[in-house]
């Protein structure tokens, strides 16, 4: 890289000074492993996503089924751990660990020439304090792993495509379009990567190598996807198991439909919102981990520095130009793909700390301009105190981690967790040593019941609500009735239970009749029946479809449907835990997606589920036991 100072300068003379540094590169390794250790985190994450790649590896290994949701390469690499190791899970987060460390020792090394260097130190140094980044240190997410790979990309493609006086030959282009397919099978947004290196060759004119990495890139995508195709039989590709969950409206209402353009424009402005004013802000200590309050004006104010920084810089660094090209490419898919009620910091950790570089570095190169020279001082000044800011407020959390951590080493696995999760994971256990092998046992995380259980969890993860549109409306006379006189109702009318089709409820308008009750009941019944209706004066409603059309949003919970789940998967047993909405808080809202599906069922058939063990006072779980019985006509 160009001397930005020439030496001049409070910055010059402190570039010069960092760069003639030889243990430098062990310091921010050093603090980085020092961070790590200290916020070493024993339990299982409660989030579920890290347990899930576990199974995936572990199903990899006994059963030989691909891990194709959310990226197969790190389910891989942990499967290689447990094939050797057997199912570790500390060893596995150790392995966490070392990637964050090697990433942290990767970078610094390996940019330390190429972009400013009080921006690198400075925005590794806030990284490697901060507890919300560093937490990833020790869970089995692939957010570590995809960090070493990102890094090792963005140096290879500088060092090759940047860097090199002369053509890359075929080799070269080869290899780079395997550094590509690593990155999006580690994250189906690591394929973000092929248009910002696109967009980089593009500014160079540097066409023949478009061509070359993009023809590379379809070779390598179809050989490998061939090869996988012959190992597992399948043609299922990556972005079908994901794509189809990311277009939806809801994630776990299906039937809502697919969103338009304008709700893609909306989700990509909310995302920019909560991801950058609010975890980027909690990653670098200036918003506490209780604030959740979002601002349009620090997005556009940080949307505003990293494009001006790509503006200003175009020129003078192209490494930095790469950098920024990647990662408004990788963010800015982030933000269009994910669901905005998932709201996850990890979504986005592995792009904030070059999010930093690309500031901090637009700026240092601001300040070379005499009429910014104020900054000279104001930069590492910046640097400083937020680096400093951010381990003070992660002190607690140290505290914390160490006083688990040494309740973990004593033998206490439940060390960290809160009473909901405590009375979840015993519940597991105890399920797995309960119920025979011959049959499964349904939870909400599976994963996690896997983990603590050692067998395998069938995971109810969303309500499998019905289409309207899949009901044969013609088939016969149907009617709908209301929910909170149903007993009486089935009792004038002469009917059962087993009556039920469906139960009806969603969104609509206040001044609607829909708005107004808990939720309605969708009968199969005859013509008789309805005149019986009639005469009784029994509240109810014949033109279904108009009944219908007054809701913006639709469910309709078929029994049988969910019945028919419990009897595909062989599900006897189901845990039914109160794990916390708001998992910093205890109050009243409970994730109740398994308590929701027995409900639905029940209402047709109330002697379908009895409790058989409870564990826990204040925020108990239950094992229910299924009665097939009562499911037959």
């Amino acid at each position: 890289m160009e001397s930005i100072f020439n030496g001049k300068g409070f910055l010059g003379k402190l570039e010069d000074k960092i760069a003639g540094m030889k243990w430098d590169v062990w310091i921010v390794t050093g603090i980085s492993f020092l961070i790590a250790f200290l916020l070493y985190d024993f339990k299982v994450s409660e989030g579920g996503d890290d347990s899930a790649y576990i199974f995936r590896a572990y199903d990899l290994i006994h059963q030989g089924t691909f891990p194709s949701f959310q990226g197969p390469l790190y389910p891989m690499f942990l499967a290689v751990i447990i094939a050797i190791f057997g199912l570790k899970i500390q060893l596995l987060k150790i392995s966490s660990l070392i990637c964050m460390v090697l990433f942290f020792f990767l970078t610094y090394k390996l940019l330390k020439n190429r972009v400013p260097k009080v921006a690198l130190l400075g925005s590794l140094l806030i990284a490697a304090l901060s507890p919300m980044f560093m937490y990833f240190s020790s869970q089995t997410y692939s957010e570590v792993f995809y960090l070493c790979i990102q890094t090792g990309m963005i140096v290879y493609f500088l060092k090759y495509y940047s860097e090199n006086t002369s053509n890359p030959n075929w080799k070269v282009h080869l290899i780079m379009a395997l550094w590509i397919w690593l990155m999006g099978n580690t994250r189906t947004v690591g394929y973000a990567a092929l248009p910002a290196i696109w967009l980089f060759l593009a500014s160079n004119k540097d066409w023949k190598s478009i061509a070359w990495i993009t023809a590379s890139f379809a070779g390598v995508f179809a050989v490998l996807h061939f090869i996988k195709s012959l190992i597992w039989s399948s043609g299922e590709m990556q972005f079908a198991s994901q794509g189809s969950t990311l277009l939806l409206k809801d994630p776990y209402s299906p039937t809502n439909g697919n969103e338009d353009l304008m709700g893609f424009v909306e989700r990509f402005g909310r995302n920019a919102e909560l991801y950058l004013s609010k975890h980027y802000m909690k990653f670098l200590g200036l918003k506490d981990a209780l604030n959740n309050d979002t601002s349009l004006v620090v997005t556009l104010s940080i949307v505003f520095l990293l494009v001006g920084t790509l503006i200003y810089t175009w020129k003078k660094n192209a490494a930095l130009r790469f950098i920024n090209l990647l990662i408004l490419a990788s963010v800015g898919l982030t933000l269009l793909a994910v669901q905005t009620r998932w709201d996850q910091f990890r979504l986005v950790a592995p792009y904030l700390p070059f999010i930093s570089l690309i500031i901090l570095s637009g700026l240092t190169y601001l300040s070379a301009d005499k009429r910014f020279g104020f900054l000279q001082f104001g930069i590492p000044i910046v640097a400083g105190v937020l680096a400093l800011g951010v381990f003070s407020k992660g002190k607690a959390e140290i505290s914390e981690k160490q006083s688990e951590f040494k309740k973990a080493i004593a033998g206490d696995v439940l060390a960290g967790y809160t009473p909901d999760w405590q009375s979840f994971i015993q519940m597991s256990e105890y399920a797995a040593q309960y119920a025979p092998d011959s049959v499964m046992i349904a939870s909400r995380k599976a994963g996690i019941s896997f983990i603590y259980g050692k067998r395998k969890f069938k995971g109810i993860t969303r309500l499998p609500f019905t289409h309207r549109d899949s009901i044969d409306w013609n088939a016969s006379q149907w009617m709908i009735t209301d929910g909170n006189t149903l007993e009486q109702d089935l009792n004038k009318l002469g009917l059962t239970r087993k009556s039920i089709q469906a139960l009806v409820f969603g969104e609509a308008p206040k001044e609607t009749e829909q708005a107004k009750g808990q939720f309605y009941i969708l009968l199969k019944v005859d013509q008789q029946t309805v005149s019986i209706a009639d005469s009784l004066n029994i509240k109810h409603w014949t033109d279904v479809n108009a009944f219908l059309d007054v809701y913006t949003e639709l469910n309709l919970a078929e029994p049988d449907r969910m019945v028919q789940i419990l009897k595909d998967n062989r599900i006897k047993y189901v845990i039914m835990a109160n794990l916390r909405r708001n998992p910093l808080q205890k109050t009243e809202f409970t994730i109740n997606t398994i308590s929701r599906f027995l409900y639905y069922i029940q209402m047709k058939y109330p002697g379908a589920f009895r409790a058989v063990h409870s564990i826990g006072s204040s925020e108990p779980a239950q094992l229910v036991e299924v009665n097939f019985q009562a499911f037959k006509n």
